[in-house]
């Protein structure tokens, strides 16, 4: 009798281990994945086709239904993966230090998805694992968005994934919008003669493929820039085509007036306002810092402000011994006299 109750006990306990391991599958290592409520067809997809293909990790589901709750989440609760649909949510999980960087990979309607790891993963190994899977198998939510082929890389994205992203950058222009252009743009067109000039004193001038019409006409800019002359001539201001500015293929065009921001945006060519106008010193030091930022040159931006600064501080203290009522009228006429200051 005693023999048979152990059988039995044994039995009952071999079943009850079985079901634990086939039910809790305590050899798989679980990710948590947060994901906006409206690309539940895409994780779902995406989850299902990962742990078919993997049998030592599973991911966990985790929704959120508004930005706001994103930190709320990220800040109370373990997170391995954020996956987003919007850059700006993205941009601010970077900004505040959730993530180290971010990865486009699809978009459809007003919706742009990112996926990222976050810092301090306690299982960043599977964590990059399924982003890698992410990136590689395009087919499994090609149906359901639009895949962006190649993936658009911000921030310091793992050398892993180097090959399947390029690499992109968010510039915050003068009227507070959030542009993304290529990290490192190649062709920029420039419709306002104090960005092109600033731009060429910063050696950023190889990268202009459409400039101002004023510029070319620079006796100045002709002795030290001679290739101004042969860059095509792509309006002025707000006066311009937008079918010939985009024959140039330009990654980006470099305005001062937010009205003809929308005429670029129909056409699809990003557009960054930049107001070289009536700026103050501080101002115009910060639309400098702005232009060195946009082409990648910030050490050539910082010298051209320490000019100016040395400049406008020489000047300064010159006119400030000379009463008001002394100081000569001056009249400054651009191109054919018809634009003035």
């Amino acid at each position: 009798m005693k023999r048979k109750f152990v059988a039995l006990f044994l039995i009952a306990l071999v079943i009850a281990v079985a079901y634990f391991l086939v039910y809790t599958k305590p050899w798989i290592t679980k990710i948590s994945v947060l994901y906006p409520e409206d690309a539940t067809d895409i994780v779902n997809g995406l989850r299902a086709k990962f742990e078919e293909g993997n049998w030592f990790t599973g991911i966990e589901l985790k929704t959120y239904a508004s930005s706001e709750a994103i930190h709320e989440i990220l800040g109370s609760e373990r997170v391995d993966v954020v996956f987003v649909d919007g850059i700006s949510i993205a941009e601010s999980l970077y900004e505040d230090g959730y993530i180290d960087w971010f990865i486009e990979f699809g978009n459809r309607s007003r919706s742009v998805y990112c996926i990222a790891t976050v810092k301090g993963s306690v299982h960043s190994t599977q964590a990059l694992e399924f982003v890698r899977f992410v990136l590689e198998n395009p087919g499994v939510y090609a149906g359901l968005c639009t895949v962006v082929t190649p993936a658009k890389g911000f921030g310091n994205v793992p050398e892993e994934f180097q090959q399947y992203v390029a690499k992109y950058k968010i510039i915050v222009d003068w009227i507070n919008r959030s542009i993304v252009i290529p990290e490192n743009v190649g062709r920029i067109v420039s419709l306002v003669p104090v960005i092109t000039i600033s731009m060429i004193m910063m050696n950023g001038g190889d990268l202009l493929v459409g400039v101002d019409r004023i510029s070319p006409t620079s006796e100045f800019l002709q002795i030290v820039y001679p290739r101004i002359k042969d860059i095509p001539v792509a309006g002025f201001l707000t006066e311009f085509d937008e079918e010939y500015i985009l024959s140039l293929n330009p990654d980006v065009v470099l305005v001062k007036d937010p009205i003809v921001v929308e005429r670029f945006e129909k056409i699809g060519i990003p557009v960054i306002v930049i107001n070289m106008g009536d700026l103050n010193y501080n101002q115009l030091y910060d639309a400098l810092r702005l232009i060195g930022d946009i082409i990648n040159r910030k050490d050539e931006a910082e010298e051209l402000v320490s000019y100016c600064e040395s400049v406008i501080e020489d000047l300064l203290n010159v006119t400030a011994k000379i009463p008001r009522e002394e100081k000569p009228k001056v009249y400054i006429a651009m191109g054919d006299g018809l634009t003035t200051h």
